[in-house]
């Protein structure tokens, strides 16, 4: 009993403290209903919500079952408290805005490019790496919504390069985020200048998720 009414914040416990018995066995009525709610609500949330939801309803088979009177004060006080941390994940959740975004988290699957440009000399290739890499950690920080933005060159041509960019979607990650970046508009010049000087030819192919496969482990999943 203590350590449940501990756990509640300062500005509520008067109400538990002051409360009667009668009080918490009529509160105790509505604990079925409460209980319907919570597992609707956490039935979207992942991990450590499923997790307590586990928890509180073993506290709410205690209740129903005919439990001592100190069972029944600990599962009223399980619901404020599950509320409470449901609540504060999904408030965790909106703040989250620069956190990790997934194609599954925006309207349209994952829009991918794949750019090839093919240098003059290892002299362009290098003075390109150098444009870009300000960019490539520019969109890391600031572009949540980019999913990978990856230079790669091939192992048999050191004059060939392939930009791999994915977007979780095309409209708002691409062509409305991407394309209007401080370090994107910065850098694009500067390639322009490099291909309309013959110093790069460059193709390229974009692409929608098939939702086949996958992409990258390196995460752990």
């Amino acid at each position: 009993m203590l350590f449940c009414v501990a756990v509640i914040p300062q500005k509520h416990r008067h109400l538990f403290l002051q409360a009667d018995l009668a009080g918490l066995a009529e509160a105790s009525v509505s604990i079925e209903g409460r209980h319907h709610i919570i597992s609707q609500r956490f039935h979207r949330q992942q991990g450590v919500a499923k997790e307590v939801l586990k928890v509180h309803s073993m506290v709410f088979e205690a209740y129903a079952h005919n439990a001592s009177t100190s069972t029944k004060i600990a599962a009223v006080l399980s619901v404020y408290i599950v509320l409470s941390l449901f609540f504060s994940l999904r408030s965790g959740q909106s703040s989250a805005g620069a956190g990790v975004i997934t194609s599954s988290s925006m309207e349209g699957p994952a829009f991918t490019l794949l750019v090839t440009m093919r240098f003059k000399s290892k002299i362009y290739v290098e003075q390109f790496l150098s444009d870009v890499r300000p960019v490539c950690q520019y969109v890391k920080n600031q572009e949540p919504t980019t999913l990978a933005y990856e230079v790669l060159q091939s192992d048999k041509d050191p004059l060939l390069l392939t930009f791999l960019e994915r977007y979780a979607d095309k409209d708002e990650a691409y062509l409305k985020r991407h394309k209007s970046g401080k370090a994107f508009l910065e850098f694009r010049p500067k390639l322009k200048a490099m291909q309309d000087a013959g110093n790069v030819e460059i193709t390229g192919e974009s692409y929608l998720d098939t939702m086949v496969g996958f992409g990258d482990r390196r995460d752990g999943t």
